[in-house]
């Protein structure tokens, strides 16, 4: 036998094999009413890209909106439950299931500290919307971006966050993610951020210096689709690492937060998102695990529905 013939063979069955093992994979993830990379801070401080929520199933379910408590870390779940709420978000859509309004309330105490509220305005450029910040009580910095287009080019989407003094160049294309071609088309500065994919489906989130020298790296991987698979960031001496959990009957439950030193393990947060029984999310529950010897703490997130009549 052609020893050669055969391992070409094996080759080719095992690619065959990987191939159907990715294609059941992405037939078995079903989407849920908010996408996973809602956890992921730097895309969902976007709020002019809301893509999170899953307009089919807000619209099959009747949702009017809905609100996000947060509560503060406490050493079990029933401390947790006691706590005042440290922030408050309600999410609010129009029949079609398209979001709408942001309001957005900080509590210390009990006490409000501060509330904004933002009009979501589709646009003709779609996913970018436009966002009107109606009011921002007890003079709070609005941490979100706010972003307005500021060139759209054949390789590369330009927005401004003119509050934070940056600029967001998204270059759909892999293939022109190189220093040369990057810093062709976008010429960005060290303040911008350059992000390799789309708003929802980002690639590479980084910053640039000296046309070469990249920094605050985020790197993403996907299961299917624009379904996260694991992110990962180095911030000297840190490496973190988060795993995007999906259940057997795929479902996205969570995710896993993991930081090391130099390969050593230092904390691990294990979030867990729990569902009702028409299938949407009630709560997010995070515990966090530091190295051995350490006490465990646990934070909580509640989801509250309200629909239309």
């Amino acid at each position: 036998m052609n020893w050669k013939y055969l391992l070409i063979g094996i080759i080719a069955l095992s690619a065959c094999g990987t191939k159907q093992t990715e294609k059941t994979i992405a037939a078995s993830l079903k989407p849920t009413l908010i996408h996973p990379l809602f956890f992921q801070d730097e895309v969902a401080a976007v709020i002019n890209f809301p893509f999170w929520f899953n307009d089919s199933i807000i619209r099959n379910k009747n949702i009017e909106s809905f609100e996000l408590l947060t509560y503060g870390s406490s050493a079990d779940e029933i401390s947790n439950e006691k706590k005042f709420p440290k922030k408050s978000v309600h999410y609010h859509f129009n029949k079609n299931g398209h979001l709408v309004y942001i309001q957005q309330t900080n509590f210390s105490e009990g006490i409000i500290i501060s509330h904004q509220t933002f009009e979501i305005i589709e646009s003709n450029k779609p996913p970018y919307h436009g966002v009107k910040r109606l009011n921002n009580t007890y003079g709070i910095e609005n941490r979100s971006y706010l972003i307005i287009p500021f060139r759209y080019k054949l390789n590369v989407l330009q927005f401004d966050n003119n509050q934070k003094g940056e600029r967001l160049h998204y270059i759909a294309n892999e293939k022109l993610s190189g220093a040369l071609s990057v810093d062709s088309i976008a010429s960005p500065t060290p303040n911008d951020w350059v992000i390799i994919g789309t708003p929802d489906r980002p690639i590479k989130r980084y910053r640039v210096r000296n046309k070469v020298s990249e920094s605050a790296v985020t790197h993403y991987t996907y299961r299917a689709g624009n379904l996260p698979n694991t992110t990962a960031n180095e911030d000297f001496p840190f490496n973190k690492k988060r795993t995007y959990n999906y259940s057997k009957n795929g479902l996205f439950s969570g995710y896993t937060d993991s930081t090391f030193i130099d390969n050593t393990f230092v904390t691990r947060n294990l979030n867990i998102v729990q569902y009702n029984k028409i299938g949407l999310p009630i709560s997010i529950l995070h515990k966090k695990d530091h190295v051995e010897g350490t006490a465990k703490y646990i934070s909580k997130e509640i989801i509250r529905y309200n629909f239309f009549k």
